[in-house]
């Protein structure tokens, strides 16, 4: 869920003190991690600079870049694999679906929409919650609710929310695919406070429930909900002393204080049986614990910008330059990772035919990226598109070495949507988004070898 905030802003500042090139203005970081419903080592890991997808549990990883996922602004898209096959994209310009990885095409009735957050049931995964978001000045914005019982292929417009709400996140139990919880920050008339919004019939209605000590715009966002009980989640509440987890077991009707951070907490995830929970940020390092009795150690020093957690181990976002992976797995709770990916040793390779949005897209894209992470496939993979010289039409590069070719064609022009960027700027300050599942790919990296593709 984040849109380049404040974890953004301060990798951006890191980055200019080291030199470091920078895609899009932002510092190349990770953000989530997604796993497909189907299949446990099939997850995807969204980044700054597109999507990196592995079917084997990391030993490989495929790259979509944010052309082809007709990204026009810095914005990090939610995305969802559905129980049927298709992967759903929420965006600033609306819903994608893709059923092969290859194409992506709108959904005709959100096509210029602006969908900031999108969720679906572990129990149902062919059901998806949304949320759409269009500022209309004042302190005032038009939103409401999404719905899909089709893997995405249609959408129910639910009715509006007040114009004083402002909706920041939303997620569905894991049990119970009814029951949708959203926060949303109310206006000037409540004091700008926090409230967690319930709803038993798939967000067709809410009763609304305060988050304490919210006042003030002391944003709050749902983490996670428990994967076994549906009255129970966690909420993030961004303070000016650091960030607060807060519990309910009760569906918001009453919270408790979890943990209070000196710094930006930018993951979080509970293990898969709910029993304990991971937690922490760049200021704070890592921390896990029992759900159940609040005994949480600091178990790492390495700041995760995401967390997941799923059978195959606890998996964590970071910064290569001091935890020494990008994207990295742990068996023991978080004690210590074994290295997945380092950003410099991806290389580009088009699984995606030349007339596909992939295969078109992608290649001309992957000569920013690789300056961008450091890699040498620009060097040791042959000949790339040059930033300024799109080609008109599309062309078939050199034969690479190491066994790696790409293809180019013109960049297709995606509409600007800035004037969202600049309205939801606020929305996505310190914006932390939870696991999510994820989407297909291009340009393979293989562990240890970076300039074998």
């Amino acid at each position: 869920m984040t849109r380049g905030g404040a974890f953004a802003l301060a990798s951006a500042l890191g980055l200019l003190a080291s030199n470091v090139a920078q895609a899009n203005g932002r510092f190349p970081a990770a953000g989530q991690v997604a796993f497909d419903p189907r299949d446990a080592v099939h997850f995807a890991v969204r980044t700054t600079f597109g999507v990196l997808e592995t079917r084997d549990a990391g030993e490989t990883f495929d790259f979509v870049c944010e052309s082809a996922l007709k990204l026009g602004v810095e914005e990090d898209p939610m995305l969802a694999f559905t129980a049927s096959g298709p992967l759903v994209v929420a965006t600033f310009g609306g819903m994608l679906t893709s059923d092969d990885g290859c194409n992506y095409r709108f959904v005709p009735e959100l096509e210029g929409q602006i969908v900031l957050d999108l969720a679906r049931s572990a129990s149902a995964p062919d059901s998806l919650v949304a949320f759409r978001l269009l500022g209309l000045g004042g302190g005032l914005y038009q939103s409401g609710m999404l719905r899909s019982d089709d893997a995405g292929a249609s959408w129910t417009v639910l009715p509006p929310f007040p114009e004083v709400f402002l909706p920041t996140t939303v997620d569905v139990a894991a049990r119970e695919p009814s029951r949708v919880y959203l926060s949303a920050r109310r206006g000037a008339d409540d004091g700008y406070d926090s409230v967690l919004m319930v709803s038993d019939d798939a967000g067709e209605t809410f009763r609304t429930r305060s988050i304490p000590d919210t006042d003030g715009q002391r944003l709050a966002y749902v983490s996670a909900v428990h994967p076994s009980d549906p009255e129970r989640l966690v909420v993030r509440v961004n303070d000016p002393d650091g960030t607060v987890l807060l519990e309910t077991r009760d569906a918001g009707e009453t919270f408790e204080r979890l943990f209070s951070a000196s710094g930006l907490l930018t993951g979080f995830a509970f293990s898969p049986d709910g029993g304990e929970i991971a937690f922490g940020g760049r200021d704070d390092g890592l921390w896990v614990g029992s759900s159940d009795d609040g005994d949480y150690e600091r178990r790492s020093d390495v700041g995760p910008t995401c967390l997941a957690w799923n059978a195959g181990g606890l998996y964590a976002c970071a910064d290569a330059q001091t935890a020494g992976f990008s994207f990295g797995r742990s068996s023991d709770a978080g004690r210590s990772f074994e290295t997945l990916l380092v950003f410099a040793e991806l290389c580009g390779r088009s699984s995606c035919s030349a007339e596909t949005d992939v295969g078109a897209l992608c290649p001309f894209d992957w000569a920013n990226v690789a300056s961008l992470v450091g890699s040498e496939c620009n060097v040791d993979g042959g000949d790339t598109p040059d930033a300024g010289d799109a080609p008109p039409g599309k062309k078939e590069l050199p034969r690479a070495r190491g066994g790696c070719s790409v293809s180019a064609s013109s960049r297709s022009s995606s509409r600007d949507r800035s004037w969202a960027a600049a309205t939801f700027l606020f929305v996505t300050v310190g914006r932390w988004r939870r696991a999510r599942v994820f989407g297909t790919g291009l340009f393979r990296s293989r562990r240890g070898n970076p300039s074998t593709c």
